[in-house]
């Protein structure tokens, strides 16, 4: 019977060495895609406000830092990712580099193709509220075909 009482601790460090090996990646990665979507429902919000900023007479610089600051207790992953982008800004002095950071820091399409278009907008001296409001535009819509899909895969 010796080695019942040694089966308790053998499963338990059993246990404990598999968490250890696999279970911070496991973690890692729901961590991981619960940010990406938070992300995602974050966005269209963060686009109109930086619309709206831009609308008002800021440039982008003190947009992002704007909507960082309005941000920061309704989406709190959008507002650092801004926050960290603005100081990124004030390091690099290379605002092509932080937007490109900023992409692949959120590694998401939306992000991707608003960075492409602000550093289209900065390279070819086009007007970046009409650029933003086409985003912004494009964003609600497709939230709205979102909602709509997923309205139409709930039961009645």
């Amino acid at each position: 019977m010796p080695s019942l009482n040694g089966f308790p601790k053998l499963l338990l460090a059993a246990l404990l060495t598999y968490f250890g090996i696999l279970g911070h990646e496991k973690v890692l990665k729901h961590a991981a895609k619960r940010r990406k979507e938070n992300l995602m429902m974050e966005f269209p919000d963060t686009v109109d406000l930086m619309l709206i900023c831009v609308e008002s007479g800021m440039g982008l610089d003190a947009a992002l830092g704007r909507v960082s600051k309005e941000l920061r207790r309704s989406h709190p992953t959008m507002a650092s990712e801004l926050d960290r982008t603005k100081l990124e800004l004030g390091i690099y002095g290379d605002r092509v580099q932080a937007l490109q950071n900023l992409a692949e820091r959120c590694d998401i399409q939306s992000v991707r193709s608003l960075v492409s278009a602000l550093v289209q907008t900065e390279k070819y001296g086009t007007n970046l509220a009409s650029t933003l409001r086409g985003l912004a535009s494009d964003y609600r819509t497709e939230r709205l075909l979102n909602a709509e899909t997923k309205a139409a895969k709930v039961g009645v």
